[in-house]
Order: C-alpha cells, then structure tokens, then sequence
C-alpha cells in the first residue's frame, strides 16, 4: 500500500506541479486518450482497466450493439472470476437501439439501468449525456472522463478527448465521480423485458421509416466501383505492356465476380472459360456474368457433372471436376478460349486444376484469390508471371467501407466430462443435445446484428451437419444442411 501512495504522490507532482522537476512512475499518470497519434485508444485503455478491476461502472447517453459487443469476451472472463459491472445509460434522442439494450441483458455480470432525472421545476426527464467510466482497484480508482460513448466509433476511430485519471480510493475527484454516479443510480429505471417491451414500441414509432424502391433515374447498367475501377485499369496496362497473365488478390465480399465480368466485357473475347472447383458457384457466377456483358442468354452455359449445354456456349462456366477429366478436356481445342478466368486461384496448386492450366493456350488469363498464400509452398504468384495486377486484403476493404464491420470472437472449446470435443470426436459427441445447447448459449451470449439470426455452422462430415440441422430446427432455430 505504501508503494501505490508513494507512486500516486509522484504522479500528482509530475502531472499537476512540474513535469520535469518531478518524475512520475508512469503506471498511475494522468492522460488524454484521443483515439488518434497514439499507440492507445479508448478501447485498447478500457480493456486494459477491465482486465485489473474488481467492480466498474459505464455511465454513458450511447450505447450501441457493435460497442458493446466487442468487450463480450473480456466481460465472460471476468463473469467467471466474479468481477460484476453496471451501465447507466438513456434513452435520450432514441439513438440506443433496442438491440443494444438486449445486448446488455444477456450478460450476467452486468446490471444495467436507464438514467431518469427529472427537472424540478417542469418534471420533464432531463437529457442525460454523460461519458464516463469508473474502475475500482485494488487500493486506488481509475476514471476515464470525456466525450467517448460506448459506440465503436467513439472508442477506436473518432477524434475524441477523455482524460484517464489515478487516485487512492478515498481522493476527492474519483469520490466526486462515484458519489454523482451512485445519486443518478438509486433513480434510475431498471432495464427489465417490460420495460424494453415498451422502448420498442416509442423507438419505433419515432424511426419510422418509408418503404420503397428506390429507382436509379440515371443507368440500370452496372458500373464498377473504386476499386473495381482501379484494378481494371492495372489489368489494362499489363495487358498494353504484352503480358498474358494476371492475379487479383482480393479480399471475399469485394467483388471480385463482377471484377473479372467487367475485364471481359473490355476485353470482348471470342470464347471465354470460368473455372472454379464448387458447382456451387457457378449459376451465381453466370448470372452475374450476364448482368454485366448482356447479349443472348443463351451464349451463357454451365458445363459439369450435372449440366453439359456449356460445351457450345461463347461463354462456359466449368467446375474442375468435369473438366479436368480426359474425355472432357480432349473436348476443346487447346486455343479454344482467348479468355480464361480460375476463380479461387490458390487451388491452381492442386493436380486437377493445374493440369487445366497447362492444357490450354489462351490470349488472356486472369486468376483471383482472396488467399494466395499456400501451406505446401506452391508458387501461385509464379504461375501468373508475378504480375500482380491489383491487391486489396481485408482490412484494406473495411478501411474503404467495402464490407461490413464485424466482430471476431474466440469462442471457448466445448469440453464434455474433460474431453475436448472438436472434428475428431465421434459423432454422437459432435451432435450430442449438450453441444447443441452450448451451441445456442454461445450464439445468444455474443449475439448477431439485426432482429433475425443468420449463421453457417462449418461441420466435419456430412451425417454432423444433417442432425445438427435437425437438432437446431427443432430449438426454434430453423436450419439446413447443405451437402456438396
């Protein structure tokens, strides 16, 4: 205990009497958090105060699901050690969505309340609009006062100002802190099923939003977007320079479908080839073709197992099943296509794909990967010449709003009777109503973006995702096994 005073003495030296005549420890000084020009953020501090805490308090006007969400995995650890929490927040301009609220009940170490002061003269409920975040210690209080509310944006990206501050537990800032908190947390409503039951029903009436299509008065015809744009005219320029190869790396939900359209829309070949290893993908990958080049219908052909009207069509969509068999390949010239596109490039390592690659001879050829990096050290960019014609990764595409936000979690191993249960388990403990129940707990605790659950569930073997699927539907989860 002598130690912490006698850091926290040098502390208010250093910050409030001469930086240089008095040299704080650092662990315990005074500082703004601004988000930006430092290697900390509001997040970063506030996970960091979490970890060391023994109780905390989040008093904020703000608060959405995506902010909270993201300390789920820290607020789970410290359920299990004991560690409760509070939020004081509003419903101040109907900004909190009821979403976020649900969020908030679903943690149990959480209690959570809606500010209600009222002035005295009108009765009316004052606007609360509070940003602070108070942390007990063991032997001090931690405070983080400011203008960040428990919004993503607030505490990873905008230019905010919050002044973290150290004291003893008895030291009259933090108490002034705590005393104005506990005043506004004894009147408060608590956040109750009726109570969210209602906020629905007001949050809705005052977001009411217009139905309706809205109609492009300009062009229904699809354009490319930035990126799209920029890569495009890379391909271009190789192409200029007498290159016939080309990779886009690029990340999943960039468009990279309608990137390659777009190429061989300018590119106007003869006969084009797309070659991916999933039938699956290619009715989508057709259509999205025809969406972008036009013309007949009827040019559009898929060429697999299941489907062969491919093997006349301008435009074939093959799975490299079907075509990398002998009797199928021998089927086409070898300059068959002046245009040939491998989706999902990074397989090229394989021997079905790579024996395609090498059959045939055409003008152009353009591989995209969102994963060019292989295990097995085959060369991908070796293949394509090293011409690497555009590259955007995945947080490249987050950074330019190119695809949504989303949280990551680590989610615990389910162990059964002390036996980790994973791909290699038999399939009764795989689909057993345990697993599928810690399933459910797991997907409600962390939750999802929107009113609906939208999940894909990856499964070792084909008899796991057929129970499990029949398992969920009959937990009020409808769901569907998908078989290759």
């Amino acid at each position: 205990m002598m130690d912490l005073e006698n850091d926290l003495t040098k502390t208010v030296l250093n910050n409030y009497i001469d930086k240089d005549k008095f040299l704080s420890t650092g662990n315990l000084s005074a500082r703004l958090i601004l988000n930006h020009g430092q290697n900390d953020n509001v997040y970063r501090v506030l996970k960091m105060e979490l970890a060391t805490c023994k109780s905390f308090t989040f008093a904020v006007a703000f608060v959405t699901q995506e902010g909270f969400t993201s300390f789920l995995t820290v607020l789970s650890d410290l359920a299990k050690r004991g560690i409760h929490g509070r939020v004081l927040t509003s419903t101040y301009l109907y900004f909190n969505e009821p979403e976020a609220f649900r969020s908030l009940m679903k943690v149990p170490n959480i209690e959570t309340r809606i500010f209600n002061e009222r002035d005295p003269k009108t009765n009316k409920k004052l606007p609360f609009h509070a940003k602070g975040y108070l942390f007990e210690h063991e032997g001090y209080r931690s405070a983080i006062i400011g203008s960040s509310n428990l919004t993503s944006g607030a505490l990873i990206s905008n230019y905010e100002w919050n002044l973290n501050v150290n004291s003893l537990d008895n030291a009259e800032i933090t108490e002034q802190i705590n005393l104005q908190i506990e005043a506004e947390w004894r009147k408060a409503t608590p956040l109750t099923e009726q109570w969210l039951s209602q906020y629905q029903k007001h949050y809705d009436q005052n977001n009411l939003i217009e139905s309706g299509i809205a109609e492009n008065k300009y062009s229904n015809k699809i354009q490319p977007n930035k990126m799209q744009k920029e890569a495009l005219g890379e391909i271009q320029s190789l192409r200029q320079s007498g290159e016939n190869k080309a990779l886009i790396i690029s990340a999943t939900g960039t468009g990279k479908t309608y990137l390659g359209a777009f190429d061989v829309r300018t590119f106007k070949p003869k006969r084009f080839l797309y070659v991916v290893h999933r039938e699956q993908i290619l009715q989508k990958s057709k259509q999205s073709f025809y969406n972008v080049i036009g013309g007949n219908y009827s040019d559009y052909g898929i060429y697999s197992g299941n489907h062969q009207e491919g093997l006349n069509s301008k435009y074939v969509f093959a799975t490299v099943q079907t075509l990398a068999k002998d009797e199928n390949l021998k089927k086409f010239a070898k300059d068959a296509f002046d245009y040939i596109l491998f989706d999902e490039a990074h397989h090229l390592g394989a021997a079905q794909e790579l024996k395609i690659f090498k059959y045939f001879r055409p003008k152009f050829c353009l591989g995209m990967t969102a994963t060019p990096e292989r295990t097995d050290d085959f060369n991908i960019y070796k293949l394509f010449n090293y011409n690497i014609a555009y590259e955007i990764r995945l947080q490249n595409a987050l950074d330019q709003d190119m695809l949504c936000p989303f949280h990551y979690y680590g989610v615990e191993d389910y162990i059964y009777q002390n036996e980790l249960i994973n791909g290699a388990s038999s399939l009764n403990r795989l689909v057993s109503d345990e697993r599928v129940n810690y399933i459910l707990q797991q997907t409600d605790y962390y939750g999802y973006s929107g009113r609906i659950l939208h999940g894909l569930i990856f499964c070792s073997r084909k008899k796991e995702a057929e129970i499990l699927a029949e398992k969920l539907t009959k937990k009020d989860c409808p769901s569907l096994a998908i078989r290759n």
